[in-house]
């Protein structure tokens, strides 16, 4: 029955990555490129920017965003002008929800359970955000497509698996451990060599007691050089259960078609 629904989850990831290329050509594991545009060939990104999405539904982004630390700078004929930092997040406190054994984020399984014993006997009782990526990266052996959207005790017995499945597992593993966590969907735009790129991305948000932290066992860092990277979440997946799948499906509405002119804020104010 799990694997029937992680199917459906499946078709319904395909769907979104329909508008974009996919990336399987490129480094990494991101589900799928979007195009991109500078506003200048020449200067180098800072760590605020700008940047317009055109999106099939730009009212239900601009609430999406509102519960993120993303700024809405304007909205026109279905373009949402927005301003963000490198780590952007979802706000607010965890709950009981953010440390559940859930349908999907099921730590409460054996297979589960043995990973987070190895994690523990690695890196003692109380691991490091830090030592969760890397572990993570390293438990996912093969990187993969193959995989759809698999539950964590799916992933902790196949250990392949692409974003998604990085992120699930690494939300898995920071529960079992106490941590609130949380599986995150959005697109992770890069600068590296001089070129600008953007992709549709799944990670996980972890809480570390002050904040929540962008928590990325892809670790892009690795297979693009000198990059630098900024993560924009469109989506916490809030619906854990069986029906996953459907809030996936609605993704579809708010990824954008394109992204344009992105730019440095400073920049992006000059040209008003």
């Amino acid at each position: 029955m799990r694997r029937t629904l992680s199917l459906l989850a499946a078709a319904a990831t395909l769907w979104v990555a329909t508008p974009a290329s996919a990336a399987r050509d490129d480094p990494g594991l991101y589900l799928f490129r979007i195009p991109v545009t500078s506003a200048s060939k020449n200067a180098s990104l800072s760590d605020l920017i700008e940047a317009d999405l055109e999106v099939p539904d730009a009212a239900r982004l601009v609430r999406r965003l509102g519960d993120t630390s993303v700024s809405v700078v304007a909205v026109q004929d279905g373009v949402v002008r927005i301003a963000f930092g490198a780590d952007e997040t979802f706000r607010g406190e965890p709950d009981s929800a953010d440390l559940a054994a859930t349908f999907v984020v099921d730590y409460d399984e054996e297979p589960v359970a043995i990973l987070s014993d190895e994690l523990q006997v690695t890196y003692g009782d109380e691991p490091p955000i830090d030592a969760l990526i890397e572990f993570v990266d390293a438990t996912i052996a093969t990187k993969t497509y193959r995989r759809s959207f698999d539950l964590a005790s799916q992933v902790a017995n196949s250990l392949e698996g692409d974003c998604t499945e990085h992120a699930v597992l690494l939300a898995a593993l920071a529960r079992a451990l106490g941590r609130p966590a949380r599986v995150v969907s959005g697109i992770m735009l890069v600068e590296t060599s001089g070129e600008l790129l953007a992709f549709g991305h799944a990670w996980a948000e972890v809480y570390d007691g002050a904040g929540w932290r962008v928590a990325d066992a892809t670790r892009p860092e690795r297979d693009l050089a000198d990059a630098q990277t900024f993560y924009l979440p469109l989506n916490a997946l809030d619906n854990e259960g069986p029906g996953y799948a459907l809030q996936l499906a609605e993704l579809i509405t708010i990824y954008p078609a394109r992204i344009d002119r992105v730019r440095s804020v400073e920049a992006a104010v000059s040209m008003r």
